[in-house]
């Protein structure tokens, strides 16, 4: 359960299959496994009590399994691979990883389909008999005992301290949406193009536990206005500007790669045959589209 803890985690949304994907790293040392009792159930991140409760979890079981086992019948290869990094340190016999391999493939009810002794911000909950067992309901039961703390409003020396108040993101047809970073209200006094004042506003931000929409103001500056709009905010007394990144479109969003538009005539890097784009290897500077 080690690289499934927040802080050995990495995600990478996949722009193909729109889908969070997670990356572990980091692991724990390895010991025999003697039943499912030896095994230590940690506070687990909700994104993960979720995974295990979902039929695809169930259904892709068996074939998941025979490719970790795959992997964990080549373990001596990647541990002899890495140790020529470090000749000097001790040699690692991989045989209990092995073993534990065959013992959990010999046993998959008993270690994969358990009764869970789940914790959650370190706190035990017995959930019997459950397959799979219901995360929404177990996490409303924690909340009802009231184990999740509220979170506080920040400190005076806390506000003094943040970097910003809000995130925003202007689009082509001149809307800002004003995105609040505090769990307290946040106000904007201005609005600010190229670093001057361009208008007066009393606009209040709410918190993003109140509200996880962003606020929308409308401008007239349209276009791409990259790094040139900003907003003054005030939270506690202190002021803090937050200027947008790059203009984002807001509508005849095109791909010139795509099959609808194979009209578009290829540049000298790259080349159609077929409906598929051949590009060239070289360096090329891309000015458009």
């Amino acid at each position: 359960w080690h690289p499934l803890m927040d802080p050995n985690g990495r995600y990478y949304f996949n722009p193909y299959t729109l889908q969070l994907e997670s990356i572990i790293t980091d692991q724990g040392g390895y010991a025999p496994l003697e039943s499912k009792d030896s095994i230590s159930f940690p506070c687990l991140p909700e994104q993960y009590l979720t995974v295990l409760s979902s039929s695809s979890y169930h259904e892709r079981l068996h074939r998941n399994l025979n490719l970790v086992s795959r992997e964990v019948s080549k373990v001596q290869l990647y541990f002899d691979e890495a140790s020529k990094f470090f000749p000097v340190d001790k040699k690692k016999n991989t045989s209990i990883v092995l073993d534990n391999m065959d013992k959990l493939l010999s046993n998959r009810e008993e270690f994969l389909f358990p009764s869970f002794n789940l914790k959650y911000c370190n706190v035990s909950i017995e959930e019997p008999n459950l397959l799979p067992f219901n995360v929404t309901q177990f996490l409303r039961k924690i909340q009802q005992e009231d184990v999740i703390p509220e979170i506080k409003i920040p400190t005076y020396k806390q506000a003094s301290e943040f970097i910003q108040h809000l995130h925003i993101k202007h689009y082509t047809n001149g809307k800002i949406e004003l995105y609040n970073l505090l769990p307290d209200e946040v106000l904007v006094k201005e609005i600010l193009f190229e670093g001057k004042s361009v208008k007066s506003t009393d606009i209040i931000v709410p918190s993003y536990l109140e509200r996880d929409l962003p606020v929308i103001v409308e401008t007239d500056y349209l276009g791409i206005r990259d790094k040139q709009l900003s907003v003054l905010s005030v939270y506690q007394g202190f002021e803090r500007i937050a200027t947008n990144e790059y203009s984002l479109f807001s509508k005849n969003i095109n791909n010139p790669l795509l099959e609808v538009n194979y009209k578009y005539q290829c540049p000298q890097y790259c080349e159609i045959r077929k409906g598929t784009y051949f590009f060239k290897k070289g360096k090329w500077n891309i000015n458009s589209p």
